[in-house]
């Protein structure tokens, strides 16, 4: 898609660059566990999760989008090119999805342009050099999407649910990731996937 069109430069500042930005319903804004408000009365034990920017993930996705493939969709001008394939497993019930992973930057460019179809437990891992704020936008992308923004740990700080395709808009979280996981819209809530869960990664490369 896409993409990862712009970085944010700075951990939490403004996309740059963006054109087409529009206003969107009121959503959850990125919160910063303390260390105080995670301690257990009891064993005043710490939260694993305080200090982390996490993006909370509604009960009820705010977007409704048309399933399948916009219409619109202009046709590939170039053809898929072949990536190398990993896992995403989320932890919290062995959860798997196989994905397509995008390293270099002119297949992050690219994304999911063009696809007309996705299976539904696969996806594409966008794996960064650079833990930032990272924007995506979904110019020539025709299936709607769930984007998962996951930190270099595997833990998940936010979650951008049921994007609408072929549009400029910029999406993103307010928190740093290293790596972006896209796959169908509405994947997540059906599976009941939310910030702060976590991933591992198999056959993942780490980024450098």
């Amino acid at each position: 898609m896409h993409r990862w069109l712009w970085v944010v430069t700075s951990a939490m500042g403004l996309v740059s660059g963006c054109d087409h930005r529009a206003e969107e319903p009121p959503s959850l804004a990125p919160v910063t566990r303390s260390t105080a408000e995670a301690a257990s009365p009891s064993t005043a034990s710490a939260d694993p999760l305080a200090g982390r920017c996490i993006k909370p993930t509604p009960a009820v996705p705010r977007r409704q989008v048309d399933p399948g493939p916009d219409p619109r969709c202009p046709p590939d001008p170039t053809g898929r090119p072949p990536l190398r394939r990993g896992r995403v497993v989320f932890e919290a019930d062995g959860l798997a999805v196989d994905v397509e992973l995008a390293r270099q930057d002119e297949h992050r460019r690219r994304g999911l342009m063009y696809r007309t179809s996705l299976p539904q437990d696969e996806g594409m891992l966008f794996v960064f050099d650079q833990r930032r704020v990272h924007a995506f936008w979904m110019k020539n992308t025709c299936l709607p999407l769930d984007m998962l923004f996951i930190d270099h740990d595997g833990l998940i700080v936010g979650i951008e649910q049921n994007v609408p395709t072929m549009n400029r808009r910029s999406y993103q979280v307010g928190c740093p990731s290293t790596y972006v996981l896209e796959v169908n819209a509405g994947w997540a809530h059906h599976h009941g996937v939310k910030a702060g869960q976590r991933v591992r990664f198999d056959n993942v490369e780490q980024p450098k």
